[in-house]
Order: structure tokens, then C-alpha cells, then sequence
């Protein structure tokens, strides 16, 4: 284990002993067998010939035919693998066709290890036991490298809405990759990298040394943008169409040529001038706006029906079910004091298809509208109380 960077020479050594131990050969270097040779009843030379016993006893190597009519020393030719324990090696003369037999000259006991000259009495054996063992001998350099810094990531943009761009930008730039949720990403080995969807985004720098660092992981998620706020048109009234597919927490904000028009923040506003008109909704939770936008002319003749609720008298929120309606619209709000009051519907296009006079009235005021005939569509409720109208949006399905 290398903890710094640097130089570091390795020295190495190995010992091969795979060989084994091979009696190549055994030499009788003398003995006192002789031999007898007929006709006529001389002495002659031995005929020699050797057996081979491992340490269990049994016979592992007999070199018959024998070296005949040979004098020691006598070297026998064996190639005989040994293993540990002890071996005996008994050496015999041959007399072939006698009816005394074969004389045993005498008989040593040797180890893979044996080395010199044995004896037994007269007999003399040497035992040529090859042990070959090899040493390597070897040395090299380890150049371990300074491992670079972890590459930081830097982001432009903060908010995260579908159809956005996050631009990610590395602190090296050369020697990187992009990765996303631990995916390399295809062609990611620019400094910045352009992100449009939701993962755990990271870049590894790889140095010229080959060494390798990560970044932190940034886990970007892209929320979902709230779908276009489209709204209608009645004269110079704008109200906001299908209020019931917003997010549940929102804010609605009227602009006129792409500039906020200040306080204008409900789901309707009355046109004061022509021009382009964009409603913008933006989720309170994730901070997505979408807009919808449309061309307004701007009627002078044309009254603005829509309030801001603050009547003087009217001490509950209205309520209007239900939305939407197939049969009968039920209306309800409660005055502090009396009031005329008068119901007039109209539908998108401004024309009038319902009026409806409630008198003078006070306290928790309940009206029943019918719808009976209504074409489906939008239609605009208009509350008029001493002269100050309200003005409220449903649907007849």
C-alpha cells in the first residue's frame, strides 16, 4: 500500500524447486562377487545387476539384463524419481545357468538427500541424485502519482421546471466525463454539460498520469409545469377557463404587453386598453409558470362587470353549487343590511340569457337559477347589489 506519491524500487527473489530429486544413476565402485567360468572351473568377473526397493519395501527398479563379465566400478543407468523415506539398493551378480544361483553381492539403504560413497563389508555403492533448484533474481521501479483534486461542479439556474436547460460546468476541462445516475454519458466530455432532465449528475477528471477523481453528486429533478391558464372574453371582462385543473396551491398574475399589471393577481381582470394580454400561473410548490396569451380590443362602450368583492355589507364569501351545473345553479351569500338585489347570466359572447330581480333583501340570501335550456359552455353570473355588481363564472354541463 502506498499512502505518498514517489519513486519506489521493488526488489524480488524466487527459489524453483519444482524438480524434484531423480537418482540418475548407481555406481558399484567395488565389491567381492566374482564370478566362475567353465569349462574350465576359473574365477571371472561379475555380472552385475541392481534392484531398487522403496521405503515400503516394494521392488521399483530391477536393471536386468546384467553388465556382463565386468569388473568395478559399474555404473547402471536408473532415472528413478525418489520421495522422502528410505530406499535400500541391492546389488547381485548373475550367474545364469548355475544350480547355486544369483549372488548377492550386498545391499545399502539411501535417501533422496544421499550423498558420498556407501558401504556393506566389501560393497561399495555411490548413488548420483540430481536436485535441481534455480534462484531468480529481479528488480523494478513503481512510480506511484499524486493523486489530482476532486473537480467541482458549478450550476446556472436554480429553478428546475420541465422544458428548462441546467447548465452544469466543471472546474477542469480537459480529461472528463459526464456521468448520469452512474452511466457515462455519450459525448459528456465537455467543461459544461447540458441538462434537461431529472438525475444524479456527476464528472470524473482523469490526469494525464492516468489518476481519476469524482465529483459530488447533484441530483436535479425537473418538476412538472402547471398546464396554460386559457381565458375567455366577454366585452372587456377576461376570466380564467377551467380553474379546477390548477395546482392546488397557485398564483395567477395578469400582465399587459408582458409587463405585471399590479394587484391584478385573480382569476379575472377587466381590459383597459387593447393590447396583448397574458395570464401567467405559477405553482406555489414548485416555482413552474406557464402563460397563454391573447390580442384584447379594448371597448370603451363597454362597462366593466367584474368587482373585487369588497361590497359594503357583504360578510360571507359567495357560494356558487353546483359547479357545473345540469339543472339548477343554487346562489348564497349573507348581507349585514338590506339591498336590491338582481341576477343577470350572460355567456361568453356578453348576451344576456337570464335576469332575475330578488327585491330588497338582508341576511343569508339563497337564490335558485335554472340552466334549464343552457346550450354546455361558460357562462358569467352577474350580482348586482345596490348598483355594485359581482361577478362569478360556471359551467353548464
Amino acid at each position: 500500500t502506498y499512502s505518498d506519491p514517489g519513486e519506489y524500487i521493488i526488489e524480488y527473489s524466487a527459489t524453483i524447486d519444482t524438480f524434484g530429486y531423480l537418482l540418475n544413476s548407481v555406481t558399484v565402485e567395488s565389491s567381492d562377487c566374482s564370478d566362475v567360468a567353465l569349462p574350465p572351473l576359473i574365477s571371472g568377473s561379475p555380472d552385475y545387476y541392481i534392484k531398487i526397493f522403496d521405503p515400503s519395501g516394494t521392488e521399483i527398479f530391477n536393471s536386468l539384463p546384467s553388465i556382463t563379465d565386468t569388473d568395478a566400478p559399474v555404473t547402471i543407468s536408473t532415472n528413478i524419481f525418489l520421495g522422502p523415506g528410505n530406499y535400500t539398493c541391492e546389488v547381485w551378480d548373475e550367474d545364469d545357468g548355475l544350480l547355486l544361483g544369483d549372488d548377492e553381492c550386498g545391499a545399502v539403504n539411501f535417501t533422496q538427500n544421499t550423498t558420498g560413497t556407501l558401504n556393506d563389508g566389501p560393497l561399495a555403492v555411490s548413488f548420483n541424485i540430481v536436485h535441481p533448484v534455480s534462484e531468480i533474481m529481479a528488480s523494478d521501479t513503481v512510480n506511484v502519482f499524486e493523486g489530482p483534486d476532486d473537480p467541482t461542479v458549478s450550476q446556472v439556474g436554480s429553478l428546475l421546471c420541465e422544458g428548462e436547460t441546467i447548465i452544469l460546468t466543471s472546474s477542469y476541462t480537459t480529461g472528463i466525463q459526464w456521468f448520469n445516475d452512474t452511466i457515462s454519458i455519450i459525448g459528456g466530455t465537455d467543461p459544461t454539460l447540458e441538462v434537461t432532465e431529472s438525475g444524479d449528475y456527476y464528472v470524473v477528471y482523469t490526469s494525464p498520469d492516468g489518476c481519476s477523481a469524482s465529483s459530488d453528486v447533484i441530483n436535479l429533478e425537473f418538476a412538472e409545469v402547471p398546464s396554460a391558464p386559457t381565458y375567455s372574453i366577454s366585452g372587456n371582462d377576461l376570466f380564467a377557463n377551467n380553474t379546477g385543473a390548477f395546482p392546488a396551491s397557485y398564483t395567477l398574475q395578469w400582465q399587459f404587453e408582458g409587463t405585471d399589471i399590479p394587484g391584478a393577481n385573480g382569476e379575472t381582470y377587466c381590459a383597459e386598453a387593447s393590447g396583448n394580454h397574458t395570464l401567467v400561473i405559477t405553482d406555489n410548490i414548485t416555482g413552474c409558470s406557464n402563460s397563454y396569451n391573447l390580442y384584447v380590443t379594448y371597448d370603451p362602450d363597454a362597462a366593466c362587470t367584474l368587482s373585487n368583492d369588497n361590497i359594503e355589507g357583504l360578510t360571507s364569501d359567495i357560494k356558487m353549487f353546483p359547479n357545473p351545473v345540469s339543472s339548477f345553479l343554487n346562489v348564497e351569500f349573507d348581507l349585514e343590511s338590506a339591498k336590491d338585489i338582481s341576477f343577470q347570466v350572460t355567456d361568453i359572447t356578453g348576451r344576456t340569457v337570464t335576469q332575475i330581480n330578488a327585491g330588497n333583501q338582508a341576511g343569508m340570501v339563497r337564490e335558485a337559477i335554472s340552466v334549464d335550456g343552457f346550450a354546455q359552455g361558460i357562462y358569467i353570473l352577474n350580482i348586482t347589489l345596490d348598483g355594485e355588481r359581482l361577478t362569478r363564472k360556471f359551467i353548464v354541463k
